[in-house]
């Protein structure tokens, strides 16, 4: 995964920012997220990004090492972080970030910060949010290189929509994805952003069947073989309901729906990502790729922080069961 290390903070005690004295500090990044999680699931995962030389800095590396990410390729400098600060929602009242992350180390490295040979050595598959190519024309520049380079070894790159329009307003996102989609072999992404991103007019439907030709609009305006689309509803920022659809290219299948109550949304996307890249690598069906992606994604929503702390076990219990007793 290539992609941001941001510190997070957030206030305790669901507080707002007007209110808090106290905040939380713990380590994140879309692509982080997607490492960390499929570390816990076995896998060898590597997080590549730039960081400053400092205590923090290494705090949260070391945090991401105690969850088995890998950090070998992580390029040190003199510089800044990211910061990114959230205000949990609740009820009627959604959650709020404000990010602080222009001009860091990471938003302005280069391609030759890293050694992309070893990186890319043994590499099964690549992972990147338009989040990424966003946050600089320098990291455009770096992640277009990157992505060529993946490309002449034939690894997969899994790519996450992510569309933050306080970074990156729509027209520029339409522009970067032009020029990174030629690169991208599994496209995972929000159904609210692809149409927008792709310019989509779909007809409002709440009939999961939609979802079908929905996707097959999405292959033939990107010429991507394998698309991920994620379905979400808000009736409160306390409440969530969920399901998502997968092609690849022969077969479609729909997740069952998960209606929920929210404790941390934060982060479920990476988690519904994570699950579509163990379940590639695990050779899985259409149908087992998207329920277990979607049940991931769902576990996530009860976690609080940005990791999905699920076991494949636990995960693979919420795609069987409808009970929820006590696990002795």
């Amino acid at each position: 995964g290539f992609g941001d290390f941001l510190i997070h903070f957030s206030p305790t005690e669901n507080q707002r920012f007007d209110q808090a004295d106290l905040m939380r500090v713990s380590f994140t990044g879309a692509e982080a997220n997607v490492c960390a999680a499929l570390a816990l699931w076995g896998k060898e995962v590597q997080l590549v990004t730039k960081v400053p030389d400092h205590a923090l800095a290494r705090r949260g590396l070391r945090f991401f090492n105690g969850l088995g990410v890998r950090t070998d390729h992580v390029a040190k400098g003199t510089g800044r972080m990211g910061i990114y600060f959230l205000e949990s929602g609740y009820s009627v009242r959604p959650s709020s970030v404000i990010y602080d992350r222009s001009n860091t180390l990471f938003t302005l490295c280069e391609y030759e910060d890293y050694d992309w040979d070893a990186i890319l050595a043994d590499a099964e598959a690549f992972y990147l949010t338009g989040i990424t190519p966003s946050l600089s024309e320098e990291l455009l520049c770096c992640c277009k290189k990157v992505l060529a380079a993946v490309r002449e070894r034939n690894i997969p790159v899994f790519y996450d929509v992510n569309l933050r329009p306080t970074i990156c307003d729509i027209h520029r996102s339409r522009e970067i994805f032009a020029e990174v989609s030629p690169y991208i072999t599994h496209l995972i992404g929000n159904e609210e952003h692809l149409k927008q991103l792709l310019m989509i007019d779909a007809a409002a439907s709440e009939d999961p069947a939609r979802l079908r030709p929905f996707t097959e609009t999405v292959m033939e305006k990107t010429g991507i073989g394998h698309v991920a689309v994620t379905v979400r509803r808000t009736p409160s920022a306390s409440k969530a309901v969920t399901y998502a659809a997968y092609g690849d290219g022969k077969d479609f299948a729909v997740s069952r729906e998960y209606c929920l109550d929210v404790v941390d949304r934060v982060g479920s996307g990476d988690a519904f990502s994570a699950g579509i890249v163990y379940s590639v690598l695990n050779g899985s069906s259409a149908e087992e790729t998207v329920s277990f992606a979607a049940a991931s994604c769902a576990l996530k929503h009860t976690i609080h922080n940005d990791i999905n702390y699920s076991t494949v076990e636990e995960i693979r219990r919420v795609m069987q069961t409808r009970g929820y007793d006590v696990a002795r």
